[in-house]
C-alpha cells in the first residue's frame, strides 16, 4: 500500500475537505479536531526521568533505553488517534445520523448509516479491504482487546446495523474503547517481552486510517448527489485543480492530483 499518504497528510486533505462542504462553519468542530492531528509530529516522552539509578545496572539502562525508544514510536500513533476519533465522533452528532434499529451508541448508528447509504453508492475506497485484512493479521498476532466476551473472530462478524464496510470501524471501536476506558496494556519493548514483536504501532496506524476512510464514506453517502466541485490539496506543488466533491472524496486518501489534472474522474451512481 505504497501509494497511501501519510496519516497526517490524509487528516490534512479531509481536514480542508470538510472546511469547504455545507454551510460555514457547519462541520468546524469536526475538522478541528483533523486539523490538528495533521500537526503532530512527535509526542515528547523520556523514559529516563525520575529514574534516578541510572548507571547502577547495564540491563536496566538497556531496558528503558529500548522501553523509550517505543514509547516515542507508540505515544504519536496513540494522540493522532485519539484526534481523528473525535472527528468522528463530531461527525456523527453534527449529521444526527439516525439510531439502527437494534443497536446504540454513536458507532452503532455510523455504521448503520454507511450500510444504508454508503452501499448503494457504488464506490468502494481503494485499499480498505486490504487494510481490514491487516488488521485482521495484526490482531491475531497481538490482540490487545482484553474482552473475554467477544473473541477475536466475532469481532469481524457482520450483524445487523453493520456492513462491509462498516465492520472496520466496529472492530477499530473495540480497540478503543480498550484505550479510553483503561483497559489497554502498555507493551514491553521488542525483545524484552514475551512476545518478541511488539505490534500496537501498526495496530493504531491501521486503525486511525480506517477511522478516516470511514469519515469518507459517511461523507461520500450525504454528498452522493452533490456536483459541485472542491479544490484538492496538492501540499503546495502545481497550480490550483479543481475536481468534483464525490471524486475529491472518493480519491483524496491516497490519488496524486498534482500530477494527473487532465485525467478524466468520473463516478456513475445507481
Amino acid at each position: 500500500m505504497k501509494e497511501l499518504l501519510s496519516l497526517q497528510d490524509h487528516a490534512r486533505r479531509l481536514f480542508l475537505c470538510l472546511h469547504d462542504l455545507g454551510s460555514p462553519y457547519e462541520f468546524q468542530i469536526v475538522y478541528d479536531w483533523l486539523d490538528v492531528a495533521s500537526r503532530i509530529e512527535s509526542v515528547d516522552y523520556d523514559a529516563f526521568k525520575y529514574d534516578y539509578s541510572i548507571g547502577l545496572c547495564e540491563s536496566a539502562d538497556d531496558y528503558s533505553d529500548a522501553l523509550g525508544k517505543h514509547n516515542k514510536q507508540l505515544l504519536p500513533e496513540l494522540v493522532f488517534f485519539n484526534f481523528v476519533w473525535c472527528s468522528l465522533e463530531s461527525l456523527i452528532i453534527t449529521l444526527k445520523l439516525k439510531k439502527c434499529p437494534r443497536g446504540f451508541g454513536k458507532i452503532s448508528k455510523a455504521t448503520y448509516f454507511i450500510k444504508a447509504e454508503f452501499e448503494n453508492c457504488n464506490v468502494r475506497l481503494k485499499y480498505y479491504n486490504e487494510l481490514i485484512h491487516q488488521l485482521r493479521i495484526f490482531l491475531k498476532s497481538n490482540n490487545i482487546i482484553h474482552d473475554e466476551r467477544k473473541p477475536l473472530e466475532s469481532l469481524f462478524q457482520i450483524k445487523e446495523c453493520n456492513s462491509e464496510h462498516g465492520i472496520g470501524l466496529s472492530v477499530v471501536y473495540e480497540i478503543r474503547n480498550e484505550f479510553a476506558h483503561g483497559s489497554f496494556l502498555f507493551p514491553e519493548p521488542p525483545d524484552w517481552g514475551i512476545e518478541k514483536k511488539a505490534l500496537e504501532v501498526d495496530i493504531f496506524s491501521v486503525a486511525s486510517r480506517i477511522v478516516l476512510l470511514s469519515i469518507q464514506m459517511i461523507l461520500i453517502a450525504k454528498y452522493k448527489n452533490d456536483v459541485s466541485e472542491i479544490q484538492a490539496e496538492t501540499f503546495g506543488i502545481g497550480d490550483e485543480i479543481y475536481v468534483k466533491t464525490i471524486d475529491y472524496l472518493r480519491l483524496l486518501h491516497y490519488y496524486d492530483f498534482e500530477s494527473t489534472e487532465d485525467e478524466q474522474l468520473e463516478i456513475e451512481f445507481s
